[in-house]
């Protein structure tokens, strides 16, 4: 049997506990309440206040430490590894986690205040509050700085490695849970970078994020950019550095939701004039429209925003930022 005390021995603040348990300091956040817990029988790590679990040789990886030689097994029965992400509320207390299988299964369990429990309905039937990956840093970072949302806990993680404030949501693409009135309020007034994968779910999730975001005072950008590799782990693993994706960010703009199609009998009735007078302005180029043939004639379509600002004569030019599959500051269907 290892002898796991001599592999995490020399973690900053180690102590021994009762029941084969320890206690450290964790190595991945400024940890000042010893809330990483290791399991001197099987060798698994986990921090509570929300970093990670983590078998015996992927903590060595992350860490430095030496590899172990007994293995990576699932606690107390010696299978394949399990990965498991810990959501916390604002005080690092533990809510739920967020595993994951070797077969990439994601069961997720809840904290009853002694152990884990399987799922996210309590034994009284009440649900368990979801809340946004590494909440406590979030919470207690300066509102000043950005946020980085992710599409996954391992995503998140990395982007914490270089010191960022990064966050993410359980379940994967379309399947948070959250809602705006109530758990994103944290992110209210803060610039928040979207790093959606580079896949159709990915694109659709970041969609409802960006719209979230807005509705809750947050300032969103989209950073679908960051190439190659599907995400942003992919990215890092092929070279990718704190200081390049910080210039990706500083060259995009915030997003604003595309803007809505509107014939020329709906954009003349928004503006309060004849249909006939927004025809001469397209003609002329002062209002810009998109064209399509059809058998009893050319139909024009403009954009709300060209219109307010064919109706204001006033608008500024922005240097474009691509967000998806339309272009801030300008429109679809020119």
């Amino acid at each position: 049997m290892t002898d796991w005390r001599q592999q995490y021995q020399f973690l900053d603040g180690y102590h021994e506990e009762s029941g084969d348990m320890a206690s450290a300091r964790c190595p991945f956040h400024e940890d000042r309440k010893a809330s990483l817990r290791l399991n001197l029988r099987t060798g698994w790590a986990e921090c509570f206040a929300g970093c990670g679990k983590w078998g015996p040789t992927d903590f060595a990886a992350r860490t430095g430490l030496p590899a172990p030689a007994g293995g990576n097994g699932r606690p107390g029965n010696g299978k394949a590894e399990w990965i498991s992400y810990v959501y916390t509320d604002a005080e690092g207390r533990p809510l739920f986690r967020v595993s994951r299988t070797p077969d990439k299964g994601f069961p997720q369990s809840h904290w009853d205040g002694h152990a884990w429990q399987k799922g996210l309905t309590r034994a009284d039937g009440s649900k368990v509050t979801r809340t946004l990956y590494r909440l406590q840093a979030l919470a207690s970072s300066d509102p000043e700085e950005p946020v980085w949302i992710t599409e996954g806990e391992k995503d998140a993680d990395n982007l914490a490695s270089l010191g960022l404030i990064s966050t993410t949501f359980a379940g994967g693409a379309g399947k948070s849970g959250l809602t705006p009135d109530r758990e994103l309020q944290v992110l209210a007034g803060r610039p928040v970078y979207v790093l959606p994968d580079h896949d159709e779910p990915g694109i659709r999730h970041a969609k409802i994020v960006l719209d979230q975001l807005r509705r809750v005072g947050a300032v969103p950008y989209l950073l679908d950019t960051v190439r190659p590799g599907k995400d942003i782990t992919n990215w890092l693993e092929a070279g990718g550095s704190r200081e390049a994706l910080l210039d990706l960010a500083a060259a995009c703009q915030a997003w604003t939701p595309p803007s809505p199609v509107l014939t020329l009998a709906e954009a003349a009735r928004k503006a309060g004039v004849h249909r006939a007078t927004l025809h001469r302005a397209v003609q002329s180029g002062a209002l810009p429209a998109a064209a399509e043939t059809r058998p009893q004639g050319t139909r024009y379509t403009v954009t709300q925003a060209d219109l307010e600002e064919w109706i204001t004569s006033q608008g500024t030019s922005q240097e474009p930022c691509d967000v998806l599959g339309h272009v801030a500051g300008t429109s679809q269907g020119r």
